[in-house]
């Protein structure tokens, strides 16, 4: 979810790169602090991006629940409704993890 959060209007090869730096920090780190991280790396929105990964995963949890009773199409919606920042086009990315 972090990695498909970051491509949105950046580079995929450097949202590859900033995924493997930070790693398990996207889930540890405050936002200030994940945001400082992504400026480090370059990322082009990194006060936005960290706000929207740290919202994301306040939902993870549900989103085991949703895909039990949810069609692709309907699970797109849905993530596209409720996960800040994730737009079609990177939903559809997600659900192809």
């Amino acid at each position: 979810m972090c990695f498909c959060l970051l491509t949105a209007n950046f580079n995929a090869e450097k949202s590859i790169n900033i995924q493997n730096k930070i790693g398990k920090y996207f889930c540890t780190d405050s936002k200030e602090e994940l945001s400082k991280k992504l400026k480090v790396h370059g990322h082009r929105f990194p006060n936005t991006r960290a706000g929207y990964i740290k919202e994301s995963i306040k939902i993870k949890d549900k989103l085991k629940d949703v895909v039990k009773f949810h069609d692709k199409n309907s699970l797109r919606e849905w993530m596209v409704k409720n996960v800040k920042g994730l737009g079609y086009k990177e939903a559809s990315h997600f659900l192809r993890i």
